[in-house]
């Protein structure tokens, strides 16, 4: 079953540890994943009988991380590099204020991230959710921003740190000055640390003072 966007099933690999169905049904408690028929015809079978482009499968790749003969394997990394002639770097999901932790598996003559496991400690336990362990493609985008850019004659060039931060800061001041604090908005990110945002929102407060404070999670 090659149906899924980010995931190949093949059932001729399955030796029926029912890792993934534990794993699908108790840790991540998706219910997707059972044993299907008895005796030797027991196979998984996908919310009875779908393909799982058409089962309720959130995308977790729980049941990839367990699975291991391969028969669930995620299709970003095939062919990207066997598991030993890769660097692994563990860090923290930056999708959101959880904190989970993951393993990155770097190419390094690519210098690229060319898949992604969950970190068996706290707060996940090694589970992630399909942006932390699917969508791993920015580091190595070409549009990435590398450094502060400052809007200068209709177009934006490359500064440095420090007078990025000092135009910033002026400005704040003027319009401040001009139009009162609570002429500025300041909006928080999900992909930012708790502490993070709550620096930004006593700054807004406290500095700025204003409360006109919003979020992108807030819905």
């Amino acid at each position: 079953d090659d149906s899924h966007p980010m995931l190949l099933h093949d059932p001729n690999l399955c030796i029926q540890c029912f890792r993934c169905v534990v794993g699908c049904q108790d840790s991540v408690v998706n219910d997707v994943l059972e044993m299907g028929y008895r005796g030797f015809q027991s196979r998984i079978i996908v919310d009875q009988l779908k393909t799982f482009a058409e089962s309720s499968c959130v995308s977790c790749g729980e049941c990839i991380q367990l699975c291991p003969t391969g028969a669930l394997t995620e299709k970003k990394s095939m062919g990207t590099g066997r598991p030993w002639d890769l660097e692994t770097a563990q860090t923290t999901c930056p999708y959101c204020g959880v904190g989970c932790q993951m393993d990155l598996h770097i190419d390094k003559k690519q210098n690229k991230v060319v898949k992604v496991t969950g970190t068996e400690c706290v707060p996940n336990q090694g589970m992630l959710c399909v942006k932390g362990r699917f969508a791993y493609d920015f580091p190595a985008d070409s549009k990435r921003l590398t450094q502060p850019l400052i809007r200068k004659d209709g177009s934006l060039q490359p500064t440095s740190w420090e007078e990025a931060l000092d135009f910033t800061a002026n400005r704040l001041g003027e319009i401040k000055a001009e139009h009162g604090a609570d002429s500025i908005c300041a909006v928080g990110s999900a992909r930012d640390t708790n502490e993070n945002n709550y620096s930004m929102m006593k700054f807004t407060r406290a500095v700025i003072g204003t409360n006109n404070l919003d979020h992108c999670a807030r819905t």
